[in-house]
């Protein structure tokens, strides 16, 4: 699996949408609610495999960010996150 790494991740988006924590985005995943995770590169590498995994088998986009501290300060957390989810916006009909 290849990383981008000219992505600008759009942070402010990022904190109003998101789940953070490795099980929370492969929930995620696995329901069809994201197309983009955000994993951290300082992340043991045996608690995300099955993340990245399963993001490779469906196609959902993975973009690495430089710690994991960093990734929980952006997801409005005080301690670090290994991974973040960016949950699509639901349209409702009305």
């Amino acid at each position: 699996m290849s990383w981008d790494s000219g992505y600008q991740v759009p942070w402010r988006s990022l904190r109003q949408q998101r789940v953070a924590g490795v099980k929370a985005a492969t929930r995620a995943v696995v329901a069809g609610r994201t197309d983009r995770v955000y994993v951290a590169r300082d992340a043991n590498g045996r608690l995300i495999k099955g993340l990245l995994d399963l993001c490779e088998s469906l196609g959902v986009e993975v973009v690495q960010v430089d710690t994991m501290k960093e990734l929980g300060e952006y997801c409005g957390l005080r301690v670090g996150a290994a991974a973040c989810a960016e949950i699509k916006k639901i349209e409702h009909k009305g």
